[in-house]
Formats: C-alpha cells, sequence, structure tokens
C-alpha cells in the first residue's frame, strides 16, 4: 500500500512539474486577443503605436505615439500634457523640445532594454486583459479590447 501511495506522489508531483516547466518555457501568457498583436510587433519592420503611458508619481496617463524600426530608432510623442519628443539613436537617448534637446545618458541602457523588450513583441512582459481606460469625457470604444503589459524590469 506504501508504494501505491509512493508512486501516486511521484506522479502527481511530475505532472505538476511538468505543468509548470511548459508554462515557464512557454513564457508568460498573452491574452487570446492579443497573440496576433504580440506576433506583429515581433515582426514588423516598423511600428507606430498610440498608447497612455503613465506619468511618474501620479495617476494621470498622457496620450503618447511610439514608432520605431528595426533599424535602432525609437521617437516617442507626448501629444498631451508637458509636449516633447524623446528619441533613441544609435544607442543614446535625447529630449527635444521646442527649445531644447539635451542627451539623457541615464536613459541609454533601459531604453535598450526596453527597445529589445518591443522587438520581442513583449514576449518576456506578462500581459493581462484590462477594462478600456477613462479618459477624457467621451467613453472609450467598445469595439476594442484593451491591455496592459507589465515589464520584466522597471
Amino acid at each position: 500500500m506504501k508504494s501505491k501511495l509512493r508512486i501516486a506522489a511521484l506522479v502527481i508531483v511530475g505532472v505538476g512539474v511538468l505543468y509548470f516547466g511548459i508554462q515557464k518555457i512557454s513564457g508568460p501568457g498573452i491574452p487570446e486577443e492579443f497573440l496576433n498583436l504580440a506576433g506583429r510587433l515581433g515582426q514588423a519592420s516598423s511600428v507606430q503605436i498610440d498608447l497612455l503611458w503613465p506619468q511618474p508619481g501620479s495617476s494621470r496617463h498622457n496620450l503618447t505615439e511610439v514608432r520605431w524600426n528595426r533599424t535602432g530608432k525609437v521617437a516617442v510623442d507626448v501629444l498631451e500634457g508637458p509636449q516633447g519628443r524623446l528619441t533613441f539613436i544609435d544607442g543614446k537617448v535625447k529630449l527635444a523640445t521646442a527649445d531644447i534637446q539635451p542627451p539623457i545618458p541615464a536613459l541609454n541602457d533601459p531604453a535598450k532594454e526596453l527597445y529589445d523588450e518591443v522587438l520581442t513583441g513583449f514576449a518576456n512582459s506578462s500581459w493581462r486583459k484590462m477594462d478600456p481606460p477613462q479618459h477624457g469625457i467621451l467613453p472609450a470604444r467598445q469595439d476594442r479590447h484593451w491591455a496592459g503589459i507589465t515589464l520584466p524590469f522597471d
């Protein structure tokens, strides 16, 4: 009887290890509605996305347009709030406003890390379905799907 319990326990542990191993190998789960998007992000030669970018230290989100291509060039335009453009070209980040264009060396490595994650279609990030954001006085479109993405780094 003890050997049957031992075998049953080993089978249960083996199934658990196999299940969690497959989950780990397959990476974070991407909701079904976004599998095509993730694939396109990982394959496209250039991409443009409009998104709500969280404003640091605030619950506000700024409407932002992000464009990138596989040659290593990224432009991030903040369309609401403090307007400006961040660029990532040749591994260097610059801020461009109407008056100044200073480099921001402290963002070079984080920008490279983010750029590499974007080129994989956010394959290492955690995806989750979410309700449409409430932005402005007009209701969000109900014929769209919304996702939140948590990056695997800060």
